[in-house]
């Protein structure tokens, strides 16, 4: 502060009260960095940081504007739903193109893809035109993932692996899968819709379990060498994972993979669907859906198969009256089975079919647009405030998120 009070751009009030020349925001910044002064002394009315906020913005916007304060209340119906508040949607959307996307190929660019979109019905149709286009060359591909089990204990995390792991079940036990092959998949018109990826090779898109015998009569609680890789009770059945692969020219870059130590492993791309398979299914083509991806399969096979067998055989002794023993007893054995009763799951599931929404596209690249919004706005906000076209730009990619 004395250092201010030198340069002439503050004055003391008293002891303990300065004014300051200039907007509050780069000056607080510059005060609560000093090494060695508790930032947390600093206070300031939010009255005057509110004063000083919308004077420094206004002349932000004026010299954005060339000239002109750039003041347009803008609300709508559908903006307010998602916290939105902006009355032109159409200026909005060209503001978001014009200002921050343009800079991207349309056709590689989801964002402005999803503005247009809400532009005109000529913008609409074109917009729509490009996605469909390059709806056609998304690299999609399918991991089917067989034999998951419930792992506990302190060790459950051991080895652990994203690609085959599962640990959005609690804090007690997560799952660990078996991979199969990696299908891949082509975009296919079709006549009758807008088309949908199949497998590239129908031999390939085939997959099988059988775990084996499964013990029916053993749960955790009841054994302290309970073996969970044998267990009916730890058994979850099969999995479906869709997952997208950028191209070096999508601006959304695939997420790094790494193993348990650490080791950098290929990207497996964005996980933008699972699809949990029981353990028991009838016969036939079925179709799920969830957040704007679909898949369908062909169950050509599965088996339930339960069984009971002898695991242990105890003997016991009895004495029955025998007067022709020497001492009136004669030792009868018996044979005691103990019986284990077990279950035993197998089956092939053909892969039909995907389909995705270009909203799933969209999602990810707002989500990752906003996470570099936040990055670069806090930074942005030590110095200023905010302008209207800033904060415009961070809630249309916020109400694209969610879309």
């Amino acid at each position: 502060m004395n250092g201010l009070v030198e340069e002439g751009k503050a004055w003391p009030q008293s002891a303990s009260e300065y004014q300051i020349h200039g907007y509050i925001r780069p000056n607080l910044t510059l005060l609560r960095s000093h090494d060695g002064f508790g930032g947390h002394l600093i206070k300031v009315e939010p009255a005057e940081v509110d004063a000083s906020d919308a004077a420094q913005r206004a002349e932000l916007e004026e010299h954005e504007a060339g000239g002109r304060a750039a003041k347009r209340p803008r609300k709508t119906e559908e903006g307010e739903e998602e916290g939105f508040a902006i009355e032109d949607l159409l200026t909005a959307a060209m503001d978001v193109v014009m200002k921050h996307r343009l800079m991207f190929e349309v056709q590689d660019d989801p964002l402005t893809l999803f503005c247009l979109r809400r532009v005109s019905k000529s913008f609409k149709k074109f917009a729509e035109s490009v996605v469909s286009a390059k709806a056609k060359t998304l690299d999609i591909t399918v991991t089917p993932l067989v034999h998951g089990y419930q792992r506990y204990g302190e060790d459950k995390f051991d080895g652990y692996d994203s690609e085959t792991f599962d640990a959005d079940w609690g804090d007690d036990y997560i799952v660990e899968y078996t991979n199969r092959e990696k299908i891949l998949l082509d975009f296919q018109p079709s006549v009758t819709g807008n088309g949908g990826y199949e497998p590239t090779n129908a031999d390939a898109a085939t997959f099988s379990w059988d775990t084996g015998k499964l013990d029916r009569d053993t749960e955790p609680e009841d054994d302290y060498y309970f073996d969970a890789s044998s267990s009916e009770h730890a058994y979850c059945g099969q999995m479906l994972r869709v997952y997208w692969h950028p191209k070096d020219s999508d601006p959304v870059k695939s997420p790094e993979h790494r193993d348990y130590y650490g080791q950098q492993k290929p990207s497996l791309g964005f996980r933008i669907a699972e699809f949990p398979l029981s353990s028991r299914f009838n016969a036939g083509v079925m179709t799920k859906s969830h957040s704007g991806v679909t898949v369908s399969f062909d169950v050509l096979e599965s088996t339930v198969s339960e069984t009971e067998e002898v695991v242990d055989e105890e003997e016991i002794s009895e004495y029955e009256t025998d007067e022709e023993a020497e001492d009136g007893q004669r030792r009868v054995v018996k044979i005691i089975e103990k019986m284990g009763n077990y279950i035993q799951f197998s089956g092939r599931i053909k892969l039909i079919s995907v389909k995705v929404d270009f909203s799933v596209i969209v999602r990810l690249h707002a989500s990752q647009v906003l996470q570099e919004l936040n990055r670069e706005y806090a930074r942005i906000k030590k110095e200023r405030p905010l302008t209207t076209t800033e904060s415009e730009y961070q809630n249309f990619v916020k109400f694209a998120l969610n879309q």
